[in-house]
């Protein structure tokens, strides 16, 4: 590993489906320089090898390491892509272009790797969250990771959940879900969520609505601009929503989901107004599955259940959470006596913060306490 005072020199790549990026770069620590850059079109290339070389002939490649996100699973430092037709073994690469090491890691493993090295400003958050995480980001395919938090550091690791079933929700996607079936076979969320997934979707929707292409349309496209189409294609951005949101369900993701690429753009701009994407779904019922499926009881989910199927907006219950003094009590006392309460100061400090908010779980929350102990509604 480099250390602060001796640079190590570093050829990384990403290599996806349509382009790879390589940087060669000096490291010092946490310290990256860019030294150079090229990209190249990966399917005119029979294989990686063939674009390092291509790389070393423009750049003296004098690197002691290589690095190599990979669009595809990563088995014992061998890769074979997803949309193209290579094999990548990281010791013959090493052994070809003379380098101390080789390592391949999957793609959104290596972009995960990478948030650490963000500032607040390169984030557009939705909602901040903390402990586990994940990331989500639609190209050539669909790539997943997550982020496992010990405590202490987050530990990204990788996934294949772009390739698990699509699982339509409501008629339209049910729609979807049959157009793609006759074409495909096995329908995944990468059908729907990446670059041929937006010409999959365009196509279903001229013929679910029975309408041809916007002269408007059929310009822009032909002229290369992706928005007019994502424009088209207003079902993407609701799929994407959805998909982050089974990733957070899926790998407990309460620091969030970060949808990598660029901060703002055509696919997650409508998310800042994510009330317009939303699904209808009976909470009631979602809530008797939860307590009826569940290992362990839970009377705080028998609770919640209850006052959902009253009316599921929870309109009756106000956000302001009410502390009716036990937890005021309990912390003066953990003062007085040097006692860390961790978990009860953070529910004490969450209700006097809900004062500030008007959200539906402030409002669950109050449901639940006026159930457990008859505290007030509003």
């Amino acid at each position: 590993m480099p250390t602060q005072d001796v640079p190590v020199s570093v050829l990384a790549g990403d290599i996806g489906g349509t382009h790879t990026r390589l940087a060669r770069a000096a490291v010092a620590g946490r310290k990256v320089e860019i030294l150079a850059q090229e990209t190249y079109p990966s399917q005119d290339y029979a294989g990686l090898d063939e674009i390092v070389a291509a790389f070393a002939c423009t750049h003296a490649l004098h690197v002691d390491h290589a690095c190599f996100g990979i669009a595809g699973p990563v088995v014992n430092n061998v890769a074979e892509i997803t949309n193209l037709p290579w094999r990548v073994d990281a010791r013959a690469l090493a052994d070809t272009f003379k380098l101390q090491t080789a390592t391949l890691l999957n793609d959104l493993e290596a972009n995960a790797w990478g948030i650490a090295a963000l500032n607040d400003a390169d984030f557009c958050s939705l909602h901040r969250g903390a402990s586990q995480a994940a990331v989500i980001a639609a190209g050539t395919g669909l790539g997943e990771a997550g982020l496992f938090w010990d405590g202490h550091r987050h530990h990204p690791f990788a996934s294949e959940g772009g390739h698990a079933s699509f699982s339509p929700v409501n008629a339209l996607e049910a729609a979807l879900l049959t157009h793609l079936s006759a074409r495909f076979g096995h329908v995944s969320w990468e059908r729907v969520l990446s670059g041929p997934g937006l010409v999959n979707l365009h196509a279903f929707l001229l013929v679910h609505r029975r309408t041809a292409t916007p002269p408007w349309l059929d310009d822009e496209m032909r002229t290369g601009d992706p928005a007019a189409a994502i424009a088209q294609a207003a079902l993407l951005v609701r799929l994407y929503g959805a998909e982050a949101g089974n990733l957070a369900l899926k790998l407990m993701a309460t620091g969030g989901v970060g949808r990598m690429g660029r901060t703002v753009d055509a696919e997650t701009a409508p998310l800042t107004n994510p009330e317009a994407f939303q699904y209808d779904i009976d909470l009631a019922a979602m809530a008797e599955l939860w307590r009826r499926g569940s290992v362990v009881g839970s009377w705080l989910l028998d609770l919640s259940a209850q006052a959902l199927h009253g009316h599921a907006d929870l309109a009756d219950y106000s956000t302001r959470v009410a502390d009716s003094g036990e937890g005021r009590w309990t912390a003066l006392a953990a003062v007085e006596s040097g006692t860390p309460i961790p978990v009860l100061s953070a529910a004490l400090f969450a209700r006097f913060n809900s004062r500030n908010e008007d959200d539906y779980a402030s409002r669950l929350l109050t449901a639940m306490r006026h159930g457990f102990g008859g505290h007030g509604m509003k």
